[in-house]
């Protein structure tokens, strides 16, 4: 199998959000959440970017996906509604879009 949780909130992470559904086929909770909250290191982080990747309706088991407070664009993806156990979905305080 491989990871199933992936909780790395508060972690100064930056750059792109990786291709979900290539690096973690078997995820069930993913959060990614908030790492823009390093004010020990660069101020200027601005945590994740890029949009959310295309694909998530292949996360058959993704129940938890936080990806609050980072700079993600875009639209949400049409497929995220065909996850059939997903519980919680959460981008807040970031620069989305809407279609």
């Amino acid at each position: 199998e491989g990871i199933r949780r992936f909780h790395v909130d508060c972690n100064c992470l930056s750059g792109s959000l990786p291709d979900l559904p290539r690096s973690f086929p078997f995820l069930k909770e993913l959060n990614l959440s908030n790492q823009q909250c390093c004010p020990d290191l660069n101020s200027s982080n601005i945590g994740l970017s890029g949009s959310v990747p295309d694909g998530l309706s292949n996360l058959f088991d993704l129940a938890e996906l936080d990806l609050s407070e980072n700079s993600i664009s875009g639209s949400i993806p049409s497929d995220i509604g065909n996850l059939p156990r997903l519980k919680t979905f959460n981008v807040s305080n970031n620069i989305m879009t809407s279609t």
